[in-house]
């Protein structure tokens, strides 16, 4: 679902990602109009290059449904969690009502040779 921006903190605001094991990237948005007491269901859309889960099913995006409240700033985006994750290429997150695009951001994924090593510290650990 959409998350509030409260527990994402924005560091640099780019179309270029590095893609790197614990690494999160995204958009964050509002819905201008909605008032303070609105709720709007919306369509929360990915595509990305093919991933391919261990055991071999593949995916290159995907649809779900989601709601944003009021004039709350909202969060979608991606986490590379897993080393099978990390795939290079244009990966999209766009924000829909019904099948009208609202929002859309376009990233452009590059993945270095060590790319699958957690940071320092692990992925919990804070960013310097």
């Amino acid at each position: 679902p959409v998350k509030s921006v409260d527990g994402v903190r924005l560091i640099e605001q780019t179309g270029q990602i590095e893609g790197r094991l614990c690494r999160r990237f995204g958009i964050r948005f509002i819905l201008d109009g909605m008032g303070t007491d609105g709720v709007m269901p919306i369509i929360v859309r990915t595509q990305h290059p093919a991933i391919t889960r261990p055991g071999g099913v593949s995916s290159t995006g995907g649809r779900y449904a989601s709601s944003i409240g009021g004039d709350q700033p909202g969060w979608v985006g991606f986490t590379f969690d897993y080393p099978w994750e990390l795939v290079a290429g244009t990966w999209s997150f766009a924000i829909m009502s019904d099948e009208t695009v609202l929002a859309e951001q376009r990233f452009v994924v590059t993945v270095p040779p060590d790319a699958d090593q957690p940071p320092p510290g692990g992925c919990g650990a804070p960013v310097s």
